[in-house]
């Protein structure tokens, strides 16, 4: 993926409890501009072209939202994707024990194309992603149920880091590439 990314953790040892798909909390961050190249590389998989810049800068904006602009990255979920009700799916606790269950993934870019797969499926998102929207993005991760928060600070948040990406993050990541 090139040499950015090269210090980054793309994998981890796995350590299970007494049930074979719960795992222990394995820190995997990446720097901002690692995330962006990250969310490139894998919406490209994903939906077989590159994104358009405002699709990048939100993706990274909602990401940073989630795991704290990559530094809170655990088990390469990037997006904190939980697992699918009544699923296997290998998957971690936050906060302990009782904690909120997030699924783990082996690699970085096996999380980051679930996490594409997973907007893929809201498709008011994807159209919000696609023109850059805060607000309406907002609007759709919650309608599809991505995440409990209030939506008016999420959004005040998701709208903060979107320009942001946008207007820093994005462009750095990809003329130091």
């Amino acid at each position: 993926m090139g040499d950015i990314l090269s210090p980054c953790p793309t994998s981890y040892h796995v350590h299970t409890t007494e049930k074979s798909n719960v795992h222990r909390k394995v820190a995997t961050p990446l720097s901002q501009e690692q995330l962006v190249l990250v969310l490139e590389a894998s919406h490209t998989r994903v939906f077989g072209v590159p994104p358009k810049a405002t699709k990048l800068a939100m993706g990274w904006a909602q990401v940073s939202l989630e795991n704290g602009r990559g530094k809170y990255i655990y088990n390469n979920n990037i997006g904190n994707i939980g697992p699918r009700k009544k699923s296997r799916e290998d998957f971690y606790n936050h906060l302990g024990h009782r904690g909120y269950p997030y699924r783990s993934f082996k690699t970085i870019e096996e999380g980051a194309d679930v996490y594409w797969r997973t907007i893929k499926k809201c498709r008011a998102a994807v159209q919000a992603f696609d023109t850059g929207d805060p607000w309406q993005s907002a609007r759709a991760l919650k309608s599809c149920n991505y995440f409990m928060a209030p939506l008016e600070s999420y959004n005040k948040n998701l709208s903060s880091l979107y320009h942001e990406g946008h207007g820093k993050v994005v462009p750095r990541a990809k003329n130091n590439r």
